[in-house]
C-alpha cells in the first residue's frame, strides 16, 4: 500500500492538506518535519493497528507462522514477529519487521519485502541477521553484514569488558576455545582488558586489536598459572605469558606449529602486581615455541618480569615490528633478562625498539640468516648481546644496533660461535664498552672463536673502550670520539686488539686536557693483524704494539715538524765504518762528517716520501 501527497486543486485554490492537519495536530504520531507521504504511512500503520484486515483480506495464522512465501509477504506487519518454515530454498527462521535502518534491499533469505510497505520504509529481517548488506568496493556481490562479521570473533562476544578493572580471563578463554574449534581470527576491540590467553597449540592463529594505542591486554593482579615443564610430569607456576604460541612449558617436546599473526596490541605484564617467577618459563608478553612463519606488527609489550618477546626452539621465518618497554628487569634464576630474546630462529627479520630493559635484545645460537634492526634506549646492562650455549653456531647474521644511554657492561657484546656476520653499531653516552667481540681460550675452545665477522663501529662518549677485538679474521672500521675516559688518565685504549688476523681501520679523536685516552693497542699474543689508515686526532696518546707480525699501513702520526736541507734521493752507499786511531787525522774526521751528512740527507728523503704517502701527517 503506497500513499502520495493529497492536494486540493478545485478552482485553482490550495487548502490545508491531510498532512498539514496531521503535522499541526500530531495526529497518528506525525512530526512537524514529516513529509506528506510519511504522514500517510503513519496513518496506514494506525489504521492497520485498529483494523488488521485493513491491509489484507487474508487472515494470518494464530502463531504467525507461514509455509507459503506469498502469504508471508501479505501478512500483518504490525504483529512485528513472524516465522517461516518448510519453504523451499529458505531455512526455517523467525523474522522481525524492521523500520530502523531504511532503505532495505531484499536479499533472500535474510531480508524479505512486505506487500504493505516499500523497502524505503521497512522490511522483514531474519532473526540474527542484519538489515544492512555489505558490498566490497569494486565488487557486485552483496553479503549480509552478520555474515561478514563472522569472519572473526571478538572477545566481547563472550563477555570481555575493556574497562581496565574487570577480570576478563574467562571470556578470553571462551573466545579462544570457539576460535580454535571454528578456525576464526580473534579480535580484541579498543579497551583496557585484564586477561590472558591459554597456550595456542594449533596452526593459523590470528589475534589482532584496534591498534597498540587503543587496545591493551594486561595481566590481572596476582595472576598465576601452572605449566608442565618440557612435557614431563614436573610442573611449575608463575605469571602466565599473555599470548603463548606453541606452549613454552613444553620446550623441546612442543609439537611444532606454523602460521601466526599478531597485530595492533599493547601487552602489559603488570610486573608490579604479579609475583616474580622462579623460572624463565613465565612472565613473558608473547612467547613462541617451535612456532614458525609468524608476523607481528604494531605490538607494544611493557612491564613483563622475564621479557617482552621470546622466540624459542626452531621458531623460524618470523617477521616482527615491536616495541618492548621495562621488560626483563626482574632477577629470575639469578639473572635479569633481555626485553627481546631469540633462541633459534632462522631466516627471520625484526625491527625492535627496546627501552628501559635490563638488556635491550639478544640472539642466542641457531639464528642463521637472521636480520635485526634494534634501537636501544637506557638498557641497564647491555644494549645487544649475541651468545650461545657452546652447542650450535649462527652464521650470516645481519645486525644493526643503535644504543643511547645506560649500558654498564656493553653497547654490543658478540659471543662465541658467530661467523661471517655483519654488525653495524652506533653507540653513544653509555657507561661501558662500545663493542666487544668476546674471545675464547685459544687451546681448549678454539672451535668456538668468532671468525670472519664485519664490524662498522661508531661510538661517542663510551666510558670504556670503543672496541675490544678478541675474535679472529674480522674486518673492523672504528670511528671513536671521546671514548675511554672512565678511570685514571691513560687507563683505557680506545681500540683494544687481542685476536689474530684482523684487519682494522680506526680513527680516534679526543680533546681532553690533559690527554686522557690512549689510541690503539695490540696485546701480547695478538698475531698477524693488519692496521690500515689509523688516525689519532687531538690529545689521543700514541698506539702501542705488543703483538707479533703486525702490519701497519697508512699510519700517519701527528706532531712531526718538516725537515730542512737537501734530501739525498740518489745512489747511496751505506757507511762501512773506519778505525779511528788515538791520534786521528783530519781525513778521518772529514769521513765521519760526510757519513753523517749522507745519513741525514737520506733520512730527510725518507721523511718526505713518507709524508707524500700519508704515513706522516
Amino acid at each position: 500500500m503506497k500513499f502520495t501527497a493529497i492536494r486540493d486543486r478545485s478552482i485553482g485554490l490550495r487548502g490545508p492538506s491531510f498532512g498539514d492537519i496531521a503535522r499541526a495536530t500530531g495526529a497518528f504520531g506525525a512530526a512537524p518535519t514529516d513529509t506528506d507521504a510519511t504522514v500517510l504511512n503513519r496513518f496506514a500503520d494506525h489504521a492497520i493497528t485498529q483494523n488488521p484486515g485493513f491491509q489484507s483480506t487474508i487472515p494470518g495464522p494464530a502463531d504467525n507462522t507461514y509455509t507459503d512465501l506469498a502469504l508471508f509477504r501479505a501478512s500483518d506487519v504490525t504483529r512485528s514477529v513472524a516465522s517461516l518454515t518448510r519453504i523451499p530454498g529458505i531455512p526455517d527462521a523467525r523474522y522481525y519487521f524492521k523500520t530502523d535502518s531504511p532503505p532495505y534491499l531484499e536479499n533472500l533469505p535474510f531480508v524479505i519485502k512486505a506487500d504493505s510497505t516499500p523497502l524505503s520504509v521497512g522490511a522483514w529481517v531474519r532473526q540474527g541477521g542484519s538489515s544492512i548488506n555489505f558490498q566490497q568496493a569494486s565488487s557486485s556481490h552483496d553479503r549480509d553484514l552478520e555474515d561478514k562479521a563472522r569472519e572473526f570473533v571478538s572477545v566481547t562476544d563472550f563477555g570481555a569488558i575493556g574497562d581496565g578493572v574487570t577480570d576478563s580471563t574467562a571470556a578470553f578463554a571462551k573466545c579462544r576455545a570457539y576460535a580454535l574449534t571454528n578456525k576464526k581470527a580473534i579480535f580484541v576491540p579498543a579497551g583496557d582488558y585484564r586477561a590472558w590467553f591459554e597456550p595456542f597449540e594449533q596452526d593459523n592463529i590470528c589475534i589482532f586489536g584496534q591498534g597498540s594505542s587503543s587496545t591493551k591486554i594486561m595481566l590481572p593482579d596476582g595472576a598465576t598459572h601452572t605449566l608442565q615443564v618440557d612435557g614431563g610430569p614436573s610442573a611449575a607456576s608463575g605469571p602466565p605469558c599473555i599470548i603463548d604460541f606453541g606452549h613454552i612449558g613444553k620446550g623441546n617436546e612442543a609439537t611444532g606449529f606454523s602460521s601466526g599473526y599478531v597485530a595492533g596490541l599493547t601487552l602489559d605484564g603488570n610486573a608490579g602486581a604479579t609475583p616474580i617467577p622462579t623460572s624463565d618459563l613465565f612472565g613473558w608478553g608473547i612467547a613462541f615455541t617451535k612456532y614458525s612463519n609468524v608476523v607481528y606488527q604494531d605490538v607494544v609489550v611493557v612491564n613483563c618480569h622475564c621479557g617482552g618477546i621470546g622466540t624459542f626452539i626452531d621458531s623460524n621465518g618470523h617477521l616482527g615490528r615491536v616495541t618492548v618497554i621495562s621488560c626483563g628487569n626482574s632477577t629470575i634464576e639469578g639473572a635479569t633478562r633481555p626485553g627481546f630474546d631469540v633462541n633459534s630462529s632462522k631466516n627471520s627479520r625484526w625491527e625492535v625498539v627496546s627501552r628501559l630493559c635490563a638488556y635491550g635484545g639478544r640472539l642466542l645460537d641457531n639464528c642463521n640468516n637472521a636480520k635485526l634492526n634494534l634501537t636501544v634506549e637506557e638498557a641497564t646492562r647491555s644494549g645487544f648481546i649475541y651468545n650461545n650455549q657452546t652447542i650450535n653456531a649462527s652464521d650470516n647474521l645481519d645486525v644493526e644496533v643503535t644504543v643511547r644511554g645506560g649500558c654498564a657492561d656493553y653497547g654490543i657484546s658478540v659471543g662465541a660461535n658467530c661467523s661471517s656476520s655483519r654488525f653495524h653499531a652506533n653507540i653513544a653516552n653509555i657507561m661501558g664498552v662500545g663493542v666487544r667481540e668476546v674471545g675464547q681460550d685459544r687451546v681448549t675452545a678454539a672451535a668456538l672463536r668468532q671468525r670472519g665477522n664485519h664490524y662498522l663501529v661508531i661510538t661517542k662518549n663510551c666510558g670504556q673502550q670503543s672496541a675490544i677485538i678478541e675474535g679472529d679474521d674480522g674486518i673492523w672500521t672504528v670511528l671513536s670520539t671521546n671514548d675511554g675516559r672512565a678511570g685514571s688518565v691513560g687507563a683505557n685504549f680506545a681500540v683494544d686488539i687481542v685476536g689474530d688476523r684482523n684487519t682494522v681501520t680506526a680513527s680516534i679523536t679526543d680533546n681532553a686536557v690533559p690527554a686522557q685516552v690512549r689510541g690503539l693497542v695490540l696485546r701480547s699474543g695478538a698475531t698477524d693483524n693488519v692496521i690500515i689508515g689509523y688516525r689519532e686526532t687531538g690529545t689521543v696518546q700514541p698506539y702501542n704494539d705488543f703483538g707479533t707480525r703486525t702490519l701497519i699501513l697508512g699510519y700517519a702520526p701527528s706532531g712531526w715538524s718538516s725537515g730542512t736541507g737537501t734530501p739525498n734521493t740518489g745512489a747511496f752507499a751505506a757507511y762501512s765504518g773506519t778505525t779511528i786511531a788515538a791520534a786521528y787525522s783530519q781525513a778521518q774526521v772529514q769521513a765521519l762528517s760526510d757519513a753523517v751528512r749522507d745519513v741525514s740527507q737520506r733520512a730527510l728523503a725518507l721523511e718526505q716520501a713518507a709524508r707524500r704517502a700519508g704515513v706522516i701527517s
